[in-house]
């Protein structure tokens, strides 16, 4: 007999579905961290991926985090950085790998004045506007959906996990917050700080790499449930029971501004 399964989500019926849920989006560096099929239902998933992940990571802030870091979308193509090059009154598509420049106009047109205009001159100055903080009610739909879906990966070797977090009526305005939003845009509260440099290289037992992504969840001594996410070092946290970020500000004060995420006897 088949395993009835129900969304994290919508709690409809998911055993038919097919579609694995990536808990950070694939185009973010993500190919680990998985939730299997069912888990999030296949409607839920195409919600997320159409209506939160795609204009959240098409904001200038991710696209130039996605160029900066050579990450591909699906279809094998990295996102360029908008620029200016000095004395042309249009946009240039950038991409910058190893030393090498690569410009492109929208169209053909603007591709040759653009090759015109670089073929003719010894120097320049190209102009990157610097991107704007994404939309922080974007930002906080897609937290509540991380968060969510970490801490099922948390529990799904436990018997019984299904009616611990999908019925849980605690968790209700977090996953209808992830999955409706709200009529007013309003965002939930987070916290937001920078960690570490996006390109910073680390050493653990004699090997050096590069740190895209990491998540935990923090239990307070006062009952909250966080949620900890490092995104190319810059970190979100996110309160599971509600809208209030003054719980973490109060436990970084007692934990000398310590991450959770290197606190491992404090996280789950």
């Amino acid at each position: 007999m088949n395993e009835i399964r129900r969304c994290i989500f919508c709690k409809e019926n998911s055993s038919s579905s097919r579609s694995k849920e990536h808990i950070i989006p694939e185009t973010l560096g993500n190919t680990e961290h998985i939730l299997a099929p069912g888990i999030v239902c296949d409607k839920c998933n195409n919600y997320f991926a159409v209506k939160v992940e795609k204009p959240l990571l098409e904001t200038s802030y991710f696209q130039q985090l996605r160029a900066r870091q050579l990450i591909a979308n699906k279809k094998g193509k990295i996102p360029p950085q908008k620029a200016f090059l000095a004395d042309l009154p249009i946009a240039v598509d950038v991409w910058i790998n190893s030393g090498s420049i690569r410009f492109e106009g929208t169209n053909e047109a603007k591709t040759k004045l653009i090759y015109n205009n670089i073929s003719n001159r010894k120097e320049g100055v190209l102009y990157i506007p610097y991107p704007r903080k994404p939309n922080a009610y974007l930002v906080s739909r897609f937290l509540a959906k991380v968060a969510l879906e970490l801490l099922v990966s948390k529990v799904t070797h436990i018997s019984g996990w299904e009616t611990d977090v999908i019925d849980k009526p605690e968790l209700d305005e977090l996953r209808d917050f992830a999955r409706r939003g709200n009529n007013t845009q309003t965002p939930w509260h987070y916290s937001e700080r920078q960690l570490h440099d996006e390109n910073q290289i680390h050493q653990e037992n004699g090997e050096s790499f590069q740190i895209l992504h990491e998540y935990t969840l923090l239990y307070t001594d006062i009952e909250e449930l966080y949620l900890v996410v490092s995104i190319f070092g810059q970190e979100f946290v996110l309160n599971m029971g509600g809208s209030e970020i003054g719980g973490y500000e109060s436990w970084l004060l007692k934990n000398q501004n310590k991450s959770p995420l290197y606190m491992d006897d404090l996280t789950w």
